[in-house]
């Protein structure tokens, strides 16, 4: 990967980045009894459901997404990058818009498949 060092005009640059929810489906944390008897709570023992988002956006709004239900791997990135996200860059030797793509440091975001696509 790339790291740019100089200033670069906001209207080539993509932003990415992954958000993860957790829904807590079925889940209570508070119930009623009938007046004077003690409530006896029991802990479901369930695991939340992780749904994962994954937009690109620039100064000008979202240009693509993904919600996805789990994690996201470093295939499903790729696959993102390569059919959704490049189709809207353009070159970055003319200085176009939406010419640099800047990710944070997440682990899935270092593989040379990633590397090949954005060149």
């Amino acid at each position: 990967m790339r790291v740019l060092h100089a200033s670069v005009p906001v209207r080539v640059i993509i932003l990415m980045n992954i958000a993860i929810y957790l829904t807590p489906l079925g889940d209570r944390k508070y119930g009623w009894s009938p007046l004077g008897i003690t409530l006896t709570i029991s802990q479901s023992l369930k695991r939340l459901k992780r749904w994962s988002i994954l937009p690109a956006f620039t100064i000008d709004g979202y240009i693509e997404w993904v919600i996805y239900q789990g994690s996201i791997t470093a295939a499903i990135f790729n696959d993102f990058v390569r059919q959704q996200v490049i189709p809207h860059t353009t070159p970055f030797a003319g200085g176009g818009p939406r010419s640099v793509i800047i990710c944070d440091n997440a682990s899935i975001h270092w593989n040379t498949e990633l590397e090949e696509i954005c060149t």
